[in-house]
């Protein structure tokens, strides 16, 4: 283990823990920092994802060191800011097991930023779980149960066609996607549904390759797919990438389910 790397990690740890102290509405004064990384640091640390979240409190930040970690995550703590160092060196993989990637269960105000999940398979083709990145406020309950989710720098792909969504939020309202990348899914490439006003922002987003569509969103009972094979990307909060866009774009905003900048 290199001084430079021990560094680097102590650097961000202090930035980590620099933001909330500015910024109150991130977090508590009194957040702590649980750190996780593989390699040999004098200091406490995890060496897995889900042990730092399990021992984290609500406000606390959880910092993923650059590295592979072949596991599942499931969050039901509160106002956590999970944050990866390196969008593309930090990978949670699912090496083709069914199940799902990062699972936050009825948590609200949960950040996921700046990291990969990829390869969360489904047992079957149409089957259950396979989805990457999951705020679930209650999936299949018909009640909002989540409020406040937040994706940012998210890269999510499966190259074996079993996953089903990259980045999903059901049952949830009041968050926001922004730089996220999904591609390679049986189902859409992100999903958003199961809330009648979803309060809900998608920015600079880039989606293709997925067998299903683009995109698909589920309000008032009303789902949109995008095109099969077309490659969307949101530049700014909406824009679709078929001949339905302006339908689409038009119906939403009246709708209030997703709201400009």
């Amino acid at each position: 283990m290199s001084r430079t790397h021990c560094r680097r990690l102590a650097l961000a740890m202090a930035a980590a823990v620099a933001v909330p102290l500015l910024v109150a509405v991130a977090a508590p004064v009194h957040a702590a920092v649980q750190v996780v990384t593989k390699a040999a640091v004098p200091y406490a640390h995890f060496t897995t994802i889900q042990a730092a979240v399990s021992a984290a409190a609500p406000g606390d930040w959880v910092l993923i060191d650059v590295g592979v970690y072949p596991e599942a995550v499931y969050v039901t703590t509160p106002n956590l800011h999970i944050r990866g160092m390196d969008r593309n060196g930090v990978i949670v993989d699912g090496q083709h097991q069914a199940g799902n990637g990062i699972e936050v269960w009825k948590a609200d105000g949960v950040w996921i930023e700046n990291l990969t999940v990829r390869n969360f398979d489904r047992a079957t083709l149409d089957g259950e779980d396979g989805n990457e990145i999951w705020w679930n406020g209650g999936d299949g309950s018909g009640q909002i149960g989540l409020h406040g989710w937040y994706g940012r720098y998210l890269t999510t792909y499966s190259d074996g066609l079993l996953a089903g969504y990259g980045i999903f939020t059901s049952n949830a309202v009041s968050g926001f996607w922004d730089n996220v990348y999904a591609s390679g899914f049986n189902g859409s490439g992100i999903y958003l549904g199961a809330c009648r006003d979803c309060k809900a922002k998608i920015r600079n987003a880039l989606i293709e390759n997925n067998a299903l569509g683009q995109f698909a969103f589920l309000m008032r009972g009303h789902g949109v797919h995008g095109r099969v094979g077309s490659i969307v990307k949101y530049d700014g909060t909406l824009f679709l990438a078929d001949e339905v866009a302006s339908r689409v774009k038009d119906s939403l905003m009246s709708e209030g389910s997703v709201a400009a900048d």
